[in-house]
């Protein structure tokens, strides 16, 4: 695999909420705007498709098969651009809990590789904030590096990044 010397990125900010059609037609036009200007990998956030308030019940979670990865892939298809769906709550069988998982998809529409976040973020400041993304989300395995024509990428989200692995 040739792998390209330089390319251009667009990193996409937005506020997601519990909206996911809302979201997601906002990511797209995002993500075409990014495709417009050059972009050849567009990265989406971490939960771009759904976000819900804090200590509220998870109402949406996904396949890998389903919504939002489906249109993103078309979307992708279309542009001729990598596209890195930054997380989605990702289904897991017989379980309350989802993955939190990034999903990069190529140029010709396919899921290039998946991750699911391994570190989670729980926090229990004495006196302040408690956070457990653990009640509601089950860690990953394995960290996951792809080889692509823009060379060789390393899949995180949010929290990972502090470890080095």
């Amino acid at each position: 695999m040739r792998v390209r010397k330089r390319w251009r990125v667009a990193a996409v900010q937005m506020t997601s909420t519990e909206d996911v059609e809302r979201n997601l037609a906002r990511a797209e036009d995002l993500v075409r705007k990014a495709a417009a200007a050059g972009a050849e990998l567009v990265a989406l956030p971490e939960n771009f498709a759904y976000l819900k308030t804090e200590g509220e019940p998870l109402a949406f979670r996904t396949k890998l098969a389903g919504e939002p990865v489906r249109s993103m892939r078309e979307l992708a298809r279309e542009l001729r651009c990598h596209l890195l769906l930054g997380s989605i709550p990702e289904e897991i069988p017989r379980s309350r809990r989802t993955h939190n998982t990034s999903v990069l998809i190529g140029p010709a529409g396919r899921v290039l590789g998946c991750y699911r976040k391994m570190h989670l973020f729980d926090i229990d400041m004495r006196g302040g904030a408690v956070l457990k993304e653990s009640r509601s989300v089950k860690a990953g395995e394995r960290p996951v590096v792809l080889r692509t024509p823009l060379g060789r990428l390393g899949l995180s989200i949010c929290y990972d990044l502090r470890f080095p692995e």
